[in-house]
């Protein structure tokens, strides 16, 4: 893994980008066209994320448009990877594509994907999961499963959420926003402590910055170079 970026204020910030990244969960439409698609996977190698999970339809068309992006592709069971960072490690958890017509996740795989977390948890300082389920699945599992990740980033079918934590505080939840619409900064100022009394306070171990990414941004002119000339969804 390649060092990790500086925030403005010199601490090191941990790129993670989620599914749903290139494509709405409702898929491809008339302007989704290879071209796109490749000018998106290679806008989303020049910003360099360090873990770029993909949806399923995603996976798909980029392949089908020979689109080249050092991407997680989904699978049928839940996938963990460490990411080490200044401290300690991170532990992250791909969620699965869920069986076709499920709104919500099998109990199979709300035990599997616990116990990764609980494994994960035992040997590194934050467990995050990345998931393409869409709200309805996220709520199932958040309440089935009980507090075993630390912060879980869901997209996918339902409304975006900048941020809401669990009944117990022990889950933070964010979601992401249609269209590239804004951007998580969860800020932490603490670790876990993996006791029973523990839970997340806002703007004291976690702090959110939502950022509304508005034509008050300045366009990135590498980025504004490689879609330029597309005919973009919107």
């Amino acid at each position: 893994m390649r060092g990790l970026r500086q925030g403005p204020d010199h601490t090191p910030v941990l790129y993670l980008a989620g599914p749903y990244e290139f494509l709405p969960p409702a898929g491809p439409g008339p302007k989704h066209t290879p071209a796109l698609a490749r000018a998106l996977a290679a806008a989303h190698k020049a910003l360099a994320p360090d873990l770029l999970a993909l949806a399923g339809p995603e996976a798909a068309w980029l392949a089908a448009a020979g689109a080249q992006t050092p991407a997680q592709a989904p699978g049928s069971a839940p996938r963990a990877l460490v990411l080490p960072v200044p401290g300690g490690e991170v532990g992250v958890i791909l969620l699965p594509v869920l069986p076709s017509g499920a709104l919500t996740p099998p109990d199979d795989t709300v035990r599997l994907v616990a116990d990764l977390a609980r494994g994960l948890a035992a040997r590194t300082r934050l467990v995050v999961a990345l998931s393409p389920w869409g709200d309805l699945a996220e709520d199932h599992f958040l309440r089935t499963a009980g507090p075993v990740v630390d912060i879980l980033l869901g997209s996918g079918p339902g409304p975006g959420v900048a941020g809401r934590f669990s009944d117990d505080g022990k889950t933070f939840l964010a979601r992401s926003y249609g269209q590239g619409k804004a951007l998580h900064v969860i800020r932490i100022a603490a670790w876990p402590a993996r006791t029973p009394g523990w839970r997340w306070v806002r703007d004291e171990n976690l702090r959110l910055d939502f950022l509304n990414l508005s034509d008050a941004f300045p366009a990135d002119p590498a980025v504004e170079a490689l879609l330029g000339g597309l005919d973009l969804p919107r």
